[in-house]
């Protein structure tokens, strides 16, 4: 080999552009997985839920969990709470009745007023005025459900004065303390079946 063409072999290896020299941006890189957010707890579920305005597809289960949540929250039996939903709107946030009461506990203006409802539609507020408002009726009345429900459907006015109780009064009374039985029936028979599944 000639030694000019040795020189020339030099500068052509001297010419090349390495691999480190290129540019970074040049690089293709892999794209960043997105962690699979984690399932909200039961109790975040329950906030948000009660914050939302009514949907007409909520589960009929998310309803009932706020019923619960609530329920415990203001020491009022869970199953009478859902025997007068039940035969107040059947579970219907929207429902409407001639008098004007809506949602699913048939909040009137005046009393969605009194236990500070702003959103009668909205299944949250609904549930817990309509569990405040019959708790407020149960104090007023010694804790006589009996009294307490004639009131929630009557109107407290009405009982206290000792008006004549309406027919569909009674058959509202009798349809709720039997829903409500009913289900610390379930209850009952689930709580035996944890019980004996410890053992």
């Amino acid at each position: 080999m000639a030694f000019s063409d040795f020189i020339n072999l030099i500068a052509s290896s001297i010419q090349r552009k390495p691999i480190y020299e290129t540019p970074l941006m040049e690089i293709k890189r892999r794209p960043k997985v997105q962690p699979t957010p984690e399932e909200p707890p039961i109790a975040s579920k329950l906030s948000t839920l009660a914050q939302t305005p009514t949907k007409a597809g909520m589960l009929r289960e998310d309803l009932e969990q706020l019923v619960e949540s609530e329920s415990q929250r203001q020491g009022v039996d869970p199953s009478l709470i859902k025997g007068i939903i039940r035969y107040e709107s059947a579970w219907n946030p929207k429902a409407k009745s001639g008098s004007g009461a809506v949602g699913l506990m048939q909040l009137g203006r005046l009393a969605a007023k009194e236990v500070g409802v702003k959103d009668r539609y909205n299944p949250g507020e609904n549930i817990r005025g309509g569990i405040a408002y019959l708790r407020r009726m149960l104090t007023r009345f010694g804790g006589d459900t009996q009294k307490a429900l004639a009131a929630y459907n009557f109107g407290p006015t009405n009982v206290a004065r000792g008006k004549p109780i309406p027919k569909s009064t009674w058959k509202y009374i009798r349809n709720v303390l039997n829903e409500q039985a009913r289900l610390r029936g379930i209850a009952g028979v689930r709580e035996r079946q944890e019980q004996v599944s410890r053992m």
